[in-house]
């Protein structure tokens, strides 16, 4: 299953930025977000493609002021949040996370 082209763009992922819902789909948008704040070049990479994230659909729909406050999230910080997240998933979704 991917995410809706709607949904991608609403996010700021281009159509060249879906992600499988299988495989570690939190991960990926954690990373995407983190890249804004990360000075790493391997962090301006997409995990799913290889290639660098794509350009919003819609200019100017990412408040990059926003984006880009705070500091980048390190590995450890992103696996400890994706499994927090993970720990919000309802019952019935359970059986799409991987285990």
């Amino acid at each position: 299953m991917r995410i809706p082209k709607a949904l991608n763009g609403s996010l700021g992922f281009g159509a060249q930025d879906c992600f499988d819902l299988g495989e570690s789909r939190l991960n990926g948008v954690i990373l995407f977000y983190n890249k804004y704040n990360a000075t790493i070049a391997s962090r301006q990479i997409n995990p799913e493609t290889g290639q660098t994230w794509g350009a919003p659909e819609v200019d100017g729909t990412l408040s990059l002021t926003e984006l880009r406050a705070g500091r980048a999230l390190d590995d450890k910080r992103i696996d400890a949040l994706v499994a927090f997240l993970e720990t919000l998933t309802d019952r019935r979704y359970e059986h799409l996370l991987k285990r």
